[in-house]
């Protein structure tokens, strides 16, 4: 989302939206930015094994609770996908030197295709985290070499 080029009497862009989300917790680091390269969204996920997305590779769902990313971790043919989803509440920051700290969550999925599971049996199942972190507006180079 690009930010308000309304300006206060006072110089200062009223009511930023933050663009970029750095999330944690012992487990796992999340770096999510709205507007990253060539600017589509951009997420990152480390577990100890960094995996990066860009662009159609975010998915955002907006719903009434905040913003649902979401990107796929693993995608095999025969058993499923697992995705990684996070919660991304609403947040205005008074200005563009701003930071927010939040608390969220974080949701593993395991997906699994008709071919894995046996009949009756659980489809989807979730580990959640509980994650820390903070929200900050960036500006963000449109081109790679920038």
């Amino acid at each position: 989302m690009l930010h308000s080029q309304l300006y206060t009497e006072e110089g200062t862009l009223p009511n930023v939206t933050p663009n970029q989300f750095k999330l944690h917790n012992q487990e796992v680091k999340v770096t999510y930015v709205s507007n990253g390269f060539q600017g589509g969204p951009t997420f990152t996920y480390d577990d100890g094994q960094v995996k990066s997305f860009k662009g159609a590779e975010v998915r955002v769902l907006q719903t009434e609770i905040g913003d649902l990313v979401s990107v796929t971790l693993q995608l095999t043919v025969d058993t499923g996908s697992t995705s990684y989803s996070v919660l991304i509440p609403a947040i205005n920051l008074p200005d563009t030197h701003a930071h927010q700290k939040f608390h969220t969550a974080g949701i593993k999925t395991v997906h699994k295709t008709f071919l894995s599971p046996p009949p009756k049996s659980l489809i989807e199942s979730y580990h959640v985290d509980k994650l820390e972190g903070t929200a900050q507006s960036v500006i963000v180079p449109l081109t790679a070499g920038a």
